[in-house]
């Protein structure tokens, strides 16, 4: 992909190879050089000035970065002077990770992300907030696949509704899998053995620690969050059926969850809607009773897009997401358009 829009590419490797420097200013000069870059994403005219401009980076402490990265052989200077030029280095082909400019540039006045996370001096919260976006797959999954990493949900059957389901389900703990690749560099190869509250045990890596403080970062301040999804199960090769959001996620996203609320609980009785209530359950779905393997997980989703030709394919789904919003918001209102549900007012409690 070499068109220019909002955003620019760097390659996975060369950013591993970045971020094994091990100094925080060294990768942020790398991003920075690389929001620079021309159309072939490496060549870029961005130096020590915008390194000051765009960071808090003092000038002496630019050029050690960018010194850094030449010795390293993954910047190097095709033109000296008080304009300099650099080439950065790709390996062939590129594994492109796709940032936008504004997690650079910031927004709205916002402090940037890259310069907030600099201020943190932590190197391994800026590496996987980059190494979250080369995995995050917003057309695929709605986010980062939740089979690398989620929020996790109970659930439920409330009631059976017709050739309905009626799902509770209610947000638990993260959970993560050492094998995704963002999680990987934070592995020590020791493992430890931790007793929780309830006595269970579970044995990880002494680096899951860091991976969580890391990602505890970046939620906190925003740039990640967790958008709630129904899924056909909980397993590799199933698929996102809707979003069901409701504590993040586009206003369509949440309005679908409104509107299943709604549908669900024109669907059970008062009782049973109580009870679930009591139980601490506020996120109902009504959804077609083949489908009885249905989950819901939290994906996580980067604040900042970058705008390339598969976001705006996710994007152009809103009328989608519309369109199931209404749907629900029928099944609500007019029991009579019900019909091929073969709704029943009085439902079998699922115990």
């Amino acid at each position: 992909m070499t068109a220019r829009g909002n955003f620019f590419g760097i390659d996975q490797t060369a950013w591993a190879a970045v971020c094994g420097l091990g100094s925080i200013n060294a990768a942020v000069a790398y991003l920075i050089l690389a929001r620079g870059t021309l159309g072939d994403m490496r060549s870029t005219s961005w130096s020590v000035n915008a390194i000051e401009g765009y960071t808090g980076i003092a000038r002496p402490r630019a050029q050690i970065a960018i010194k850094a990265l030449a010795d390293a052989g993954l910047a190097e200077q095709t033109k000296a002077g008080k304009r300099p030029s650099y080439r950065l280095y790709l390996p062939d082909p590129p594994a492109w990770i796709w940032l936008p400019n504004s997690i650079v540039d910031g927004a709205a006045g916002e402090t940037a992300p890259v310069e907030r996370i600099r201020q943190t001096q932590n190197l391994a919260v800026l590496r996987l907030f980059v190494d979250l976006y080369a995995a995050q797959d917003l057309e695929a999954d709605g986010g980062v696949n939740w089979r690398q990493l989620r929020e996790d949900y109970g659930r439920r059957k409330i009631a059976q509704a017709g050739a309905y389901t009626i799902w509770g389900f209610w947000p638990g703990m993260l959970r993560t899998w050492d094998g995704a690749a963002f999680v990987r560099p934070f592995m020590t190869g020791k493992r430890v053995t931790i007793t929780a509250e309830d006595g269970t045990r579970s044995t990880n890596d002494t680096g899951i620690p860091d991976f969580w403080a890391a990602l505890e970062i970046l939620t906190s301040t925003g740039l990640v969050s967790f958008v709630a999804h129904l899924v056909e199960a909980d397993t590799a090769e199933a698929s996102v059926i809707h979003p069901l959001a409701y504590r993040a996620g586009e206003a369509v996203e949440r309005d679908i969850t409104l509107a299943a609320h709604e549908a669900a609980a024109a669907m059970i009785s008062e009782g049973h809607l109580a009870r679930a209530e009591g139980e601490g359950i506020h996120l109902l779905v009504p959804v077609p009773s083949h489908l009885s393997a249905v989950q819901v997980v939290g994906l996580p989703r980067l604040l900042h897009r970058a705008r390339t030709s598969a976001t705006a394919r996710w994007m152009d789904r809103s009328d989608e997401r519309r369109r199931i919003a209404a749907e629900f918001r029928d099944m609500a209102e007019n029991p009579n358009r019900r019909n091929h549900m073969q709704y029943q007012r009085r439902s079998t409690v699922i115990n």
